[in-house]
């Protein structure tokens, strides 16, 4: 059972924003007094000053206070300003106006509705009775509201996120005092989330804002936790920072508390923008062992930092900060996080932005035991993007000089390098006719290693490059229509890429290269030219390989714009004329097909065939929606990997009303024949303020968190 109210980034509002906007509105020209009117009781007044006053029936005077009067929609205009009420009282000699009964004061966006409005123009002075002021998302209401050009007084009051409502956020006073300065008072001051109070003072002064803030909090029952609750919350400090704090206890672990820090640029531009958030708990359960098969540890702990920060118009700063107690506290108390990421990451970036090239310094860190990490400290990059050299020749430069170091935690082997890294390339596209684009390319990459395997002194080794990379583009226009299909023409569209790389004795220097970037699993197409294997530069083999994809679009005419794809077809594959140990003559066959035939039915098909062994499918992963644009919508999908997984799921949504909605997901695993997750949540939208959910899931299967888990959560829109 969850509860998640979250405004992490959305945009922030200002309470003395709005104010300014009602005091403008007290003192604005709408009301302004001087204006001199000649006659009475005819059909429009037309001032001197451009005020205009105009009225269905007329007006008539009042002989003992010298007011003109106007009633049966009445109006009251100036320079784009416009008031309406159920009567206007003019006094043309002491200026003063006033207009009671159904008072709608109108400009643009602005907008502000009250019994009644008075003002005053040799003080410059105004009063309203029982107001409400509105800009969305925020509005403010309250029962009597008068100032000047210098402050504003308001009794009763209270500003509101979204349109007024005992459901919506708000904050409260007996009286609040805003002054032109942009600093407040008030008494007695409730913020109210709903019905909940969350924060009370007596009272406040100085420049406030309300801006950004962050709730969080649950409430439930799970079966490897327990019963649980908790609660959230950080709160404006200033402008641009806000400090909170997080409490949750579970019944079969204990208490997970910390500290919560928020910073946003919401009035100084160049404020950073991050996060950082501590969490530790004394865990009492069942914590069983870690990634390693080690016992865990019954102190456990999270922390999180992220950070980001644009040091004027070129310069960038990126900070990443987890710091785990142990492989699993996220499974288990954080499963968001964990979905997000399984391997806790740690990274300080700065970066410079030329014309043509970056200038970089990336430091990444290991502070976690229990995940090899390739820790950089630091490494120094140039990269200057691809540049016109002079006769259509491109050429691109990447250097680096990195200290590199990594451990194995499942046996401590430690590995260090210090590696100074050089690549050119140069490249001259050839344009012979529309449909061919021929690119030969050379390049040369040059790698010096301080320090080696077994201390065995340094090492440099010299690779080249040469190939060519070709683009060959043609299409084809079919006349054919199908009014069941919408179909309007048919348009074919091939783009045939063609890539050859030779780099030869790529692998030269293996006994003796600490093997720190390396290959990693995947199922990908590898990158295969020497401007790209940056990532596994320590574990390089020879390469000499060609690349053949073939990129197909089937297309018909749109109705309003354009056209629309029909079918897309990606075929993509390598002949390897100098193999790995292991590897076949051809790579995999990658094939990508996507089917939009109608609005309605949308297929996604992705496979990889071995057509060494008679094309035996390695991987298989499909989905199939059926789709009502404003009901309902229903997929099926596979997910197979040979000797790993095969998976089955099926995910629907239906929108009953505009308040509730049900969404259901099934996951089968067919090689263990077991149903490893099935979920049911209902969805209930009130007033658009807040979206509440209710929600029913078994987990089952070889994973860390088994049993079921009721959920109930809720979320206020605007945040």
């Amino acid at each position: 059972m969850s509860l998640d109210i979250d405004r992490r980034d959305r945009e922030s509002f200002s309470v003395p924003r709005t104010s300014r906007i009602l005091l403008f509105l007290l003192t604005g020209a709408v009301l302004s007094g001087g204006a001199a009117y000649s006659g009475y009781a005819q059909q429009e007044v037309a001032p001197t000053t451009g005020l205009e006053l105009t009225a269905d029936s007329g007006f008539r005077y009042d002989d003992k206070t010298g007011d003109l009067i106007a009633t049966e929609n009445a109006r009251l205009s100036y320079d784009g300003w416009l008031l309406t009420a159920n009567e206007i009282r003019y006094n043309e000699t002491t200026g003063e106006a006033m207009a009671s009964g159904d008072v709608v004061i109108m400009k643009d966006a602005y907008r502000l509705v009250a019994d009644s409005v008075r003002y005053w123009p040799r003080e410059k002075r105004a009063e309203l009775t029982r107001f409400r002021l509105g800009q969305p998302p925020v509005h403010v209401a309250g029962d009597h509201a008068e100032g000047g050009i210098d402050s504003l007084t308001m009794e009763n009051a209270a500003v509101y996120y979204g349109e007024p409502d005992k459901l919506a956020p708000r904050a409260t006073a007996d009286e609040i005092r805003y002054f032109k300065d942009d600093r407040i008072e008030a008494d007695r001051l409730i913020v109210r989330l709903g019905v909940v109070p969350v924060f009370f003072a007596p009272g406040i002064s100085g420049d406030v804002e309300l801006g950004d803030y962050y709730l969080e909090a649950s409430l439930g029952y799970s079966s490897e936790l327990g019963a649980f609750a908790g609660i959230g919350i950080a709160v404006g400090v200033g402008h641009d920072i806000d400090l909170g704090g997080s409490l949750e206890y579970f019944s079969k672990r204990g208490l997970l508390w910390g500290p919560i820090v928020r910073y946003r640029p919401r009035k100084n531009e160049n404020w950073p923008t991050g996060d950082f958030r501590f969490n530790t708990i004394n865990d009492g359960g069942d914590r069983g062992v870690d990634a390693l098969g080690q016992p865990i540890d019954a102190r456990r702990y999270i922390g999180e930092w992220k950070h980001l920060q644009e040091l004027g118009t070129r310069t960038s700063l990126t900070i990443l900060g987890n710091v785990w107690s142990d492989s699993e506290v996220t499974r288990d108390f954080r499963q968001s996080l964990f979905d997000e990421s399984q391997q806790p990451d740690n990274y300080l970036e700065a970066a410079y932005r030329g014309s043509n090239y970056i200038v970089s310094l990336l430091g990444r860190f290991d502070p976690n035991d229990f995940y090899p990490v390739t820790e950089r400290l630091p490494e120094v990059r140039f990269d200057l993007m691809p540049t016109n050299l002079g006769y259509d020749f491109l050429h691109e430069v990447q250097l680096s000089a990195a200290k590199l170091e990594t451990t194995d935690h499942s046996d401590d082997t430690h590995l260090k390098s210090d590696r100074f890294d050089a690549y050119y390339g140069i490249s001259r596209a050839i344009v012979p006719n529309k449909w061919l684009t021929l690119t030969p390319v050379a390049g040369g990459r040059v790698t010096h290693y301080d320090k080696t395997v077994n201390n065995s002194g340094g090492y440099t080794r010299w690779l080249g490059e040469i190939g060519f990379d070709a683009d060959i583009k043609s299409f084809a226009n079919f006349d054919f229509e199908d009014k069941v299909w919408d179909l309007n023409g048919l348009r074919h569209l091939m783009d045939t890429k063609i890539q050859y790389r030779y780099i030869p004795e790529a692998g030269k220097g293996k006994p003796v290269i600490p093997v720190i970037d390396r290959e990693v699993f995947s199922t990908a197409l590898q990158p295969m030219t020497l401007a790209e294997i940056r990532p596994t530069l320590d574990d390089l083999y020879e390469t000499n390989t060609l690349r053949i994809g073939f990129d197909n679009i089937l297309q018909t005419r749109h109705e309003e714009y354009g056209s629309r794809d029909l079918v897309n077809l990606y075929l993509a594959g390598d002949i390897q004329f100098s193999k790995r140990p292991g590897d076949d003559d051809f790579s995999s066959i990658y094939a990508f097909l996507g089917l939009t035939p109608a609005p309605w039915l949308q297929c996604k098909f992705f496979t990889r065939l071995n057509p060494n062994q008679n094309f035996r499918v390695e991987e298989l992963n499909t989905e199939v929606w059926l789709i009502d644009q404003e009901y309902w919508r229903l997929g099926i999908g596979t997910e197979f990997l040979k000797h790993q997984f095969q998976q089955y799921t099926l995910n629907a949504s239906y929108r009953i009303n505009d308040t509730f909605s049900v969404q259901g997901n099934i996951r089968y695993d067919a090689k263990t024949s077991i149903l490893n997750e099935l979920s049911v949540r209902i969805a209930q939208n009130i007033r658009n303020l807040w979206v509440v959910e209710y929600g029913f899931t078994v987990y089952d299967g070889p994973r860390r968190v088994s049993g079921n888990r009721v959920e109930f959560g809720i979320q206020f829109l605007g945040f």
